[in-house]
């Protein structure tokens, strides 16, 4: 069965390696795992430093943070070191060349919750992963997965 994408974008709770960063790229969830496609990234703050000051605060904000170096709190592979038919399941190919891949296997994943106020978001050892535009119909195919509602 291929991956299915669960959200367009995501973010790492509990943990201060990637504070304030929004991944774009997606998540996906197979029987396997879970599959986090570091496409891009922005920051929490880039927003509100925009709404304050409009177009000078996100230049300013743009200026003050593009160097800001990310940790990434799970190992992370290049896209193009990934198998040439996982990168198909996965449409990588819509995906930049400097995108990373994290996968995490499924024993890993303790569970996931789903929130009106606080989101979907799956619990990998201390770590939140918060999905950012989550697909109600996919998050409906978890337990089929044999993921757990925690």
């Amino acid at each position: 069965m291929d991956p299915v994408k669960l959200a367009k974008g995501f973010k790492y709770g509990n943990t201060e390696a990637a504070k304030g960063a929004v991944f774009q790229g997606a998540i996906f969830v197979d029987e396997n795992g879970l599959y986090l496609i570091h496409n891009k990234h922005s920051w929490e703050s880039a927003g509100t430093a925009t709404a304050t000051f409009g177009l000078l605060g996100a230049l300013i904000h743009h200026l003050v943070t593009r160097k800001r170096p990310i940790a990434y709190p799970f190992p992370t592979l290049p896209v193009s070191e990934i198998g040439r038919e996982m990168q198909a399941s996965l449409g990588a190919g819509s995906f930049k060349d400097s995108a990373e891949v994290s996968i995490i296997p499924k024993d890993q994943v303790r569970g996931y919750s789903k929130s009106v106020f606080t989101g979907s978001k799956f619990m990998v050892g201390d770590v939140e992963i918060v999905l950012v535009g989550a697909s109600g119909k996919a998050m409906k195919q978890l337990p089929d997965l044999g993921y757990a509602e925690v």
